[in-house]
């Protein structure tokens, strides 16, 4: 955010800390001890329940584009199959890509799975 956002835009912030949590993030900024640059749905609850705002960093807001990578091997287990599958469901409202692929299995081509998150 910084190198896409403010350093363009000439803002410099006086002092900043990168958090972790994203608990510790939305706790500190409830608290009034600065902002917090978060995904949208990585804090829906505490937006649903108005303990935080939200509010867009550009007009259009921060996209980040979220992939799955698994080594390319013809034997990805199920479970890593699932797990993949249950990340891409869960993903934000607004995407604008196929949900869950499964994998392809068969003995002439690598399974490789192309689920595909926002």
């Amino acid at each position: 955010m910084y190198q896409r956002v403010l350093r363009p835009a000439g803002v410099e912030p006086g002092r900043w800390m990168q958090v972790a949590l994203t608990e510790a993030m939305v706790e500190l900024a409830r608290g009034g001890l600065g902002i917090a640059v978060a995904s949208r749905w990585s804090i829906r609850p505490q937006l649903d329940a108005g303990a935080v705002t939200g509010v867009p960093i550009t007009r259009r807001g921060l996209q980040r584009r979220w992939k799955a990578v698994v080594l390319r091997t013809p034997g990805i287990p199920q479970y890593l199959d699932d797990f993949i599958a249950g990340l891409a469901e869960a993903s934000p409202e607004t995407r604008d890509v196929p949900l869950h692929v499964p994998l392809t299995r068969s003995s002439s081509t690598l399974a490789t799975p192309s689920h595909k998150l926002a």
